[in-house]
């Protein structure tokens, strides 16, 4: 069980840092960085600004520098919005292999 929780642990460290890379990469086109994935897209400012890019589309009005809770939730769901009204899906994949949503895919296949 240990071992399983180290491999685990190891692959979280692996796709933290190839995301926040990855994150960076996209995010440099407006200046933007991500040192840490979870505190760094909290506010929604910078996924908002990932999502801009990578759609080619404005999200639309958001708080660029929100302070309480609350706009930093309505930042967030300015973003899910957007994405929902774009159709895309989003999912949870981390145990995908796992996951009865993947069985029923790959049985489909």
């Amino acid at each position: 069980m240990v071992l399983m929780e180290n491999i685990d642990n190891a692959w979280i460290r692996v796709q933290k840092k190839t995301f926040t890379r990855w994150s960076n990469t996209v995010l440099s086109e407006r200046m933007l960085k991500v040192e840490d994935l979870t505190e760094d897209y909290r506010d929604g400012v910078n996924l908002i600004n990932l999502v801009e890019i990578l759609s080619e589309k404005k999200v639309g009005r958001y708080n660029k520098k929100p302070k309480m809770k609350v706009v930093r939730c309505e930042n967030l769901g300015t973003v899910l919005r957007f994405l929902k009204g774009e159709n895309v899906s989003l999912v949870r994949n981390r145990f995908q292999n796992d996951s009865p949503l993947y069985s029923s895919q790959k049985n489909s296949t």
